[in-house]
């Protein structure tokens, strides 16, 4: 149950990374600070959520509410890290916009 959680998180994210890579792309009235932004709220809103259904995954499975959430917390800010800077190394070799529109 734990293990699929974190999975369907991670697929969320990268689901909404995906519907908005039109944000990355800085054109028309998009600018680096609306951006920013956006992508600010946009990881920390999947943190907070990581933390809260890791919360209630721990509370229902054996009662370690705090630990569930730490743990999904820390694995959903690993995959974040590792699709943006998988992404980034992938465009910089010519598949761009995979989940986000990068500039090497």
């Amino acid at each position: 149950m734990a293990i699929a959680g974190m999975v369907l998180l991670a697929a969320v994210y990268m689901l909404v990374m995906r519907l908005s890579i039109d944000v990355s792309r800085l054109e028309g009235s998009t600018t680096p600070g609306d951006r920013d932004l956006y992508y600010f709220l946009l990881h920390m809103a999947m943190l907070v959520l990581s933390a809260a259904s890791g919360f209630l995954v721990g509370k229902w499975l054996n009662g370690l509410g705090f630990a569930f959430s730490v743990l999904f917390t820390v694995v959903m800010a690993v995959a974040m890290l590792f699709l943006q800077l998988g992404t980034y190394a992938a465009a910089c070799q010519g598949h761009n916009d995979i989940i986000r529109h990068w500039t090497c």
